[in-house]
């Protein structure tokens, strides 16, 4: 216990230092409320390649991963992991295609093409109808293939409540959990909702809660973002869980000179839990 409260502090710490330390740029950073329904839109943000390299108790592992726009309605990305056990070049590297074939009449289309770091390869198909200034309807669908096609559905919301706040809903299998049957889709569902708060023009508070069905296991997620800065941006989170152990986590860009920035990424589960990651990193944009 007085462990893990050394270590909330010391987040809390470095947190609170970092403000000092001096935009935003936090529109490339995958939050917990963007993962509750993935937009269909393809938004461009900046071309960049960036090295990491992971810290735990066991070997270090090295991720080298990367993102180039081809146009306002595509991109190609990779990830490649090194380790030990790990010489070829094919070993643990993932790439993606995304392409917006479709932006008419409220009605956006988007298809992905990816091989994940196993050597599988997965479509998916993205849509997202606005039917309203407030309410945009979702849909993601994906196709794993394997011996078998296996698929996954997730059906959700966007809704703007207001100036200050927005709202996610999503209903559907897990991510990443798979099935062959079209009518084993519904079954085990999984639910996510976020809100997210402007607090102020330096400040976004987010709760997420998400919930199986078919278990009595709730999560609920505090997350906050820190956007009001010249050189850095900060996400920060906790994590609470009824049947696993609890989480927190950090996560920070700081630029040093022009296309050249620092990352951090922390993962701690608490409790009786030893496991925790660290990723320091370096990022080039441009």
């Amino acid at each position: 216990m007085k462990k893990n409260l050394v270590l909330m502090l010391t987040l809390i710490m470095v947190f609170t230092l970092s403000l000092t330390a001096g935009a935003a740029y936090y529109e490339e950073v995958d939050t917990y409320y963007d993962s509750v329904i993935r937009d269909a839109n393809i938004t461009p943000t900046t071309n960049r390649v960036e090295y990491e390299i992971g810290l735990s108790d066991s070997s270090p592992n090295h991720i080298f991963e990367g993102i180039y726009y081809l146009n306002d309605q595509s991109y190609v990305s990779f990830n490649k992991l090194f380790n030990e056990g790990n010489e070829s070049l094919t070993d643990n590297l993932g790439l993606e295609f995304a392409y917006e074939f479709y932006n008419k009449n409220d009605w956006v289309l988007t298809g992905l093409a990816e091989r994940r770091s196993d050597g599988k390869f997965i479509t998916r198909l993205r849509t997202a109808k606005k039917v309203n200034d407030k309410l945009t309807l979702n849909n993601n669908f994906s196709v794993l293939f394997d011996d078998d096609m296996f698929k996954n559905l997730r059906m959700g919301l966007t809704y703007k409540l207001n100036e200050k706040n927005d709202m996610k809903l999503s209903i559907g299998r897990r991510e990443g959990s798979y099935v062959t049957d079209w009518g084993k889709l519904f079954e085990a569902l999984y639910f996510k909702g976020a809100l997210k708060t402007k607090v102020n023009n330096n400040f976004n508070n987010v709760i997420n809660v998400e919930k199986q069905f078919d278990s009595d296991n709730m999560t609920i997620i505090e997350e906050i973002e820190y956007t009001g800065m010249e050189r850095v941006y900060l996400n920060a989170y906790f994590g609470i869980r009824t049947e696993f152990d609890n989480y927190l986590g950090l996560e920070s860009k700081t630029k040093l000179r022009d296309g050249f920035y620092l990352t951090f990424d922390y993962y701690k589960q608490l409790g009786d839990s030893d496991y925790y990651s660290a990723y320091p990193g370096i990022q080039y944009e441009f």
